[in-house]
């Protein structure tokens, strides 16, 4: 029975997230490149593009807005965008896989760029998947992420409406870290309701693995201590959208259940990361 119930709770998140891309697939790519944070992602990337690059792989691609938009503006390169759920898109010189990032089926030393947008904060397994993108780059090659909110900072749990100035949300700032699962489940029942698939989507975000609940520490060890990968670009990110409303001081809550953890991390709302292959 309880196989059951999990098996009609992963194909119901399946079917959620399938309507959800649907959704997205119905914007056009110029509304979604409209958003402010994708179009300063698309001008970074614009900018490590260099005439002799030929390959360019675009890790959690989504609707595909991004790749797609690259691969009209740089008609010598080839893009593939890879994403673990979507609808395929290409054109002459793009073409979109589902395909997990911790198993890239792409030939060693074949990629000169990586690039990834608010996507390494889902990606369970990050130290595989990351291992993967250097695997696939050429010696010399870049990989190149910006990625926000993590989990630790006031709305990393990701379940929020954002109107791309202030985030609204069902839970108050930084609670899925330190209110009881019970806690979490009544304001989830409140707002929500309990025989409604919407719960379904709610709860995987708090409890589920829709985030990989990686904190500051965990990332810099990750990268600064990545043998393979030479960092020459390691932004902490601050100023952000998501935590516009986090000047005030933090929960004690939050403080006492967490005592190993500087305070100035929960600050941190996301990274800008840039490597090179050695």
């Amino acid at each position: 029975m309880i196989n059951y119930i999990k098996f009609r709770i992963k194909n119901e998140i399946k079917e959620l997230l399938e309507k959800r891309n649907l959704m997205l697939s119905n914007k056009t790519d110029k509304e979604i490149l409209s958003v402010p944070w994708r179009k300063e992602f698309l001008a970074q990337v614009e900018k490590r593009i260099l005439p002799e690059t030929s390959l360019i792989l675009e890790i959690g691609d989504g609707d595909g807005a991004l790749s797609l938009e690259l691969s009209k503006r740089h008609r010598s390169c080839f893009f593939y965008g890879i994403d673990i759920s979507g609808f395929p898109r290409k054109n002459e010189n793009y073409s979109h896989f589902n395909m997990s990032a911790t198993n890239l089926l792409f030939k060693d030393n074949c990629v000169d760029l990586v690039i990834s947008h608010n996507v390494f904060e889902h990606i369970q397994g990050l130290k595989k998947a990351v291992s993967e993108m250097i695997r696939v780059l050429k010696p010399g090659g870049k990989l190149y992420t910006c990625f926000a909110p993590i989990w630790s900072s006031a709305f990393g749990h990701h379940y929020y409406e954002d109107d791309g100035s202030q985030v609204f949300s069902i839970f108050t700032e930084y609670s899925h870290l330190y209110f009881k699962k019970e806690e979490l489940s009544k304001i989830i029942f409140k707002h929500i309701g309990h025989f409604k698939k919407e719960r379904i989507i709610a709860e995987n975000y708090i409890f589920g693995n829709c985030c990989n609940k990686l904190f500051p520490e965990d990332y810099r060890n990750l990268f600064i201590n990545n043998n393979g990968l030479k960092i020459i670009n390691f932004v902490e990110i601050e100023e952000h959208h998501h935590n516009k409303k986090t000047t005030g001081p933090l929960p004690v809550e939050l403080i006492n259940l967490y005592k190993n953890i500087p305070p100035k991390d929960f600050k941190i709302v996301g990274f800008e990361v840039e490597g090179i292959k050695e």
